[in-house]
């Protein structure tokens, strides 16, 4: 998520280090998973995500059934005083995976009915697609209905608890993302992850290296390039992407 105001100055450039915790202790959320048949089941979660349960509580159900070379599932559930019904399919046509997924919430949030959001639409289409032996592509095309037109109102929407608790990460409405991975060496892998926000011409940039030096230790090497439109002279974002601060990363990961 991007939170415009405290970027740095677009254009500018940082490399960091860091060390990462893979895995945390700890018990998130209770889950039931009862069977309905061959490569059919039913999925039953409670969690409590924050202090109180009426507010940050989340109770759902999805059910998932196979047709051959389909999936298809749906899903209603109860989240953070929001009330959300979807569905999803999922195929294989001719070694192309492709797949689609719908979701309507009715937001029980105020934040959203100060922004016009009480009920809102979410919905996503992509494909995979293995091109070679060593090369692989993914494309997804994506709405959010939760998202703003205008870029000066995007400080306003990042605000909100939805955006900041990460279960909305993008802030414009519609989007367009494509991947390769290439598979140079059984030991080494680049891709590549470009990102658009069609509303405002934005896009990030996601190049990615890994080496695997061992069993157990890898290096990885990536950056994150911002595009697009800076500050407007009132200081308010003129795109989402063009506010990201270009940065380059390196990471040592080892198992133990």
């Amino acid at each position: 998520m991007i939170v415009p105001g405290r970027s740095r100055r677009p254009g500018s450039s940082s490399i960091s280090f860091s060390a990462d915790r893979e895995y945390k202790p700890g018990v998130d959320a209770l889950r039931l998973t009862v069977p309905l048949g061959p490569l059919s089941e039913l999925d039953l979660v409670a969690a409590g995500q924050g202090s109180s349960l009426d507010d940050d509580g989340s109770l759902a159900a999805l059910g998932r059934v196979n047709l051959g070379p389909a999936d298809l599932g749906a899903m209603l559930g109860r989240f953070h005083r929001d009330t959300v019904v979807g569905g999803f399919v999922t195929a294989n046509v001719r070694g192309t995976g492709l797949r689609g997924e719908v979701a309507f919430t009715d937001s029980g949030d105020p934040a959203d009915a100060r922004l016009g959001r009480e009920r809102f639409w979410r919905a996503g289409a992509g494909l995979d697609r293995q091109l070679t032996p060593t090369l692989s592509l993914t494309a997804e095309a994506s709405v959010n209905g939760h998202g703003v037109d205008d870029p000066r109102r995007y400080p306003a929407l990042a605000a909100t608890g939805r955006v900041r608790r990460g279960e909305v990460n993008s802030l414009g409405r519609y989007y367009f993302g494509a991947s390769l991975a290439w598979q140079v060496h059984p030991l080494v892998s680049l891709t590549g992850t470009a990102l658009v926000n069609l509303g405002d011409g934005s896009a990030l940039l996601l190049p990615h290296a890994d080496w695997s030096l061992a069993d157990n230790l890898s290096l990885v090497l990536g950056g994150i390039v911002g595009l697009g439109p800076g500050r407007e002279a009132d200081g308010r974002p003129g795109s989402e992407y063009g506010l990201v601060p270009s940065t380059l990363y390196a990471a040592v990961r080892a198992y133990f």
